[in-house]
């Protein structure tokens, strides 16, 4: 076994072991190991994008026929305006229904960006399919964003 010396602060020579020295150098390096690291996963940023956010979209006015055969799919057709501009876009549906009734909320999406086509975004006749339909009058209930219901029916024969 090898001996060095160091000086300590008195200036006097204190021995230490190449042991206890490679010790002391593992522990070094793995503490710089880790302060690179963290340095370089601090500077690693989630690049953010436009802010999306979503909402309810007004539907003024739905057309259905006045009855179906209880064959037939019916089809739900719905008029509004989606928003001003092309940030505004249609989402999805999110629709309940049982054997008589069918609650539907149309969503939209509105995506923040800093530049927008100057276009009205609308539902334009959108189709909703509903099938199967039962022999009844069957209720469609669609849900405004002020919490409003428009609602319509169809006689399934």
């Amino acid at each position: 076994m090898s001996r060095s010396y160091i000086w300590g602060l008195d200036e006097s020579p204190v021995i230490i072991s190449d042991h206890t020295i490679m010790v002391m150098m593992k522990r070094n390096f793995i503490f710089l190991l880790l302060a690179v690291v963290l340095t370089a996963l601090s500077g690693c940023s989630k690049t953010t994008g436009p802010e999306v956010s979503y909402f309810v979209v007004k539907v003024d006015s739905i057309t259905v026929p006045d009855s179906i055969s209880r064959s037939d799919t019916l089809k739900i057709r719905l008029y509004g305006t989606i928003g001003n501009n092309g940030n505004y876009s249609f989402d999805r549906y999110e629709a309940t229904r049982d054997s008589y009734k069918l609650n539907l909320t149309v969503w939209g999406k509105h995506v923040d960006n800093d530049v927008a086509t100057m276009v009205m975004v609308l539902l334009d006749g959108a189709e909703y399919p509903v099938y199967p339909v039962y022999p009844n009058k069957f209720k469609i209930f669609i849900r405004q964003p002020d919490s409003s219901i428009l609602s319509d029916s169809v006689m399934v024969q």
